[in-house]
Parts: structure tokens; sequence; C-alpha cells
């Protein structure tokens, strides 16, 4: 279906060392099979281990991120494959190092005027001390540098609290206390700066945490998402800002809230997005008529400078790309 005598060698970076390890594994799986499957020639390379020398021995061309959390996400692989001159997916250095941190996140969204939950910022070592006097429970404990919900735990009420801020502790020393926003859940995934179709979703649960993301077979997604026509570009539109705000660029997703009055709120950016069979990424992409490997294909292209161009055939695969790139579904 592709041209891919412009894309060299690819290694696909997965596995790694952070709690997101098991998610990485497969979303890395996936995608290599998705390549070698279209033909392309490719690598797996576990980053758990010796990743500077195995990229010396292979010397790809380009470099597929799939990894997810620390060491993967937030700056430092982007950084060791800039250094190593290896044109990698996704954001750079700086903007995914931003958008793994929430707390500075949300500064950003809110010097911008962009909207999101209110935040206290909570430093180690947790104590009853650092407490904040008054705060509207429920709420949300956050680990400030964790993917997939890891660290993040709603409170009910301030009994609680000191506990729920210890167990997140233990992953990261600086933890927020975010405003709990009661409504429907969204994600808007994002492509080359073009919104995909939004997605709601439904955790049986009621908190999509990380059994809901990847192992539960009881969390609804619904695309078309329920919303109008109006409320859907809104939503993207926001989303797309959210996501330039930080400077990230190639592929993401933005992750929000919209609450009973029908407000929409930012609550994260996630720079590197699971490529499993449960993650939302896919399935927006299937909804605007792209399917897995082209997906994975249109990634992978941005990985080429602006003065670099990519042969891709003219076929269906090649309309489907084009489409997905320049339109809004409405």
């Amino acid at each position: 279906m592709f041209d891919i005598s412009h894309f060299g060698h690819i290694a696909v970076l997965y596995g790694g060392t952070s709690s997101e390890r098991a998610v990485s594994l497969i979303s890395g799986r996936t995608v290599y099979q998705a390549l070698k499957t279209a033909g392309f020639h490719c690598t797996l390379i576990d980053t758990q281990h010796d990743v500077v020398q195995q990229l010396e021995s292979i010397r790809p061309d380009r470099a597929f991120i799939a990894l997810h959390g620390k060491e993967g996400e937030d700056g430092v692989m982007q950084g060791l494959l800039q250094m190593m001159n290896i044109p990698y997916t996704g954001s750079d250095v700086a903007s995914s190092a931003l958008a793994m941190d929430k707390y500075r996140t949300k500064l950003v969204w809110k010097g911008l005027g962009l909207p999101t939950p209110a935040f206290q910022l909570i430093t180690a070592p947790v104590s009853p001390k650092c407490l904040p006097e008054e705060y509207p429970f429920p709420c949300f404990v956050k680990a400030t540098r964790q993917g997939s919900t890891r660290g993040t735990y709603p409170v009910k009420d301030k009994k609680e609290l000191l506990s729920v801020l210890t167990k997140a502790e233990a992953l990261d020393k600086e933890i927020l206390i975010e405003q709990w926003i009661e409504g429907k859940e969204f994600s808007v995934s994002i492509l080359n700066n073009q919104a995909l179709p939004a997605i709601r979703i439904e955790a049986a649960s009621g908190f999509y945490d990380y059994e809901a993301k990847y192992e539960l077979e009881t969390t609804n997604y619904f695309i078309p998402c329920g919303l109008s026509a109006q409320e859907e570009q809104q939503l993207q539109d926001l989303a797309v800002n959210a996501f330039n705000a930080l400077g990230c660029s190639g592929w993401g997703r933005v992750d929000c809230m919209q609450d009973k009055t029908g407000k929409f709120w930012l609550i994260e950016v996630n720079t590197v997005p699971g490529m499993t069979s449960h993650s939302l990424v896919p399935q927006a992409a299937d909804a605007a008529d792209l399917d897995f490997t082209e997906l994975v294909v249109t990634i992978l292209a941005t990985t080429f400078n602006d003065s670099e161009r990519i042969s891709i055939s003219h076929n269906h695969c090649h309309a489907a790309i084009t489409s997905c790139q320049q339109h809004h579904i409405q």
C-alpha cells in the first residue's frame, strides 16, 4: 500500500522502565506488527537496558516512540534521539517534558486563560502540616509526572486526604490536589494538528483508572460522542489550542471534562498515547476512516522535516490519510 523507500530502517522503542511498562510492551508490539505487515524494515528495541548500544548497533533512520511514562514520554528519550540525530515521532524534548508535568501544564493553561480545574501543589515530605485548611471535596490527588492514571486517586473527604497523598508521594515528590469536575469525560486525539472525532468515555466504576483503561471490558466508548456538531467543534478547537499551547506536535491526546453547565475543562495532554486494543487514538482514527496501519504510518511520517517529501501511493490509503489530515468531523 505504501511507497516505503523514504522511511528507511525504523526503530520501534517500547518497554522501558516506567510504571507503564506493561502497556508500552503491548503498544510497541502492535505498532511493530503493523509496520512489518505493511513491509517496513523495522526493529523492536526494549529500552529497559542498553538503549544507546542498541541504537548504535542498528543505526536506524528514524524512531517510533511507543514508550509511556518516565524516561520515554517525558523528554528523556527524545533528548537522547536528538543528540544521536535520529528523527522521532511526536513532540520535542521541551514539550514532552512540559506535558508530562501536570502541574506546570496547568500553569501554562491558566496563564493563557484556558479552562482547567482549580489545583494546589503539595511537595514532599507529606505531613498534616501540608494539608490545605480548606479544600472542596470530593477532589483528585495526582502524582504530577505519571501517566495512565498511575498515582491518581479520587478523595471523598479530608479524613482520607493524608493517606492518599502519602500513596502519591511514593511515585512523585510533587503532588496535585485538583478540583473534582462532575460531568462527562471526553478524549480528543490530535494528528498533524487536526482533531479526530471526540470520544465520550463511561467507566463502569465512574473512575477511568488504569484497570478501566487497559484491563476491563466494561468501559464504554461512544463515537459519535453525543455532542452537537457545534459543541464537538468547540471541544476539538479547545483541545488543539491546549495541545499547541504546550508546544506539542505530531500526535497526541487531550483529555477533557464537561460539567453539568456544559462547560469544557482541560485535564491533561498525553504526548505518546497508548496503541493497544483498548486505546483511544486508534478508535478515533477508525472513526475518521483511518485504519491502524494507516494511523501508524501517518504518525511515522511526522518524523520527516518540512524540506523532505514523502511519496505515498495514490490509492485508498493515501485518500484516507489526506482526508484525516484535512477534515474535521462535523
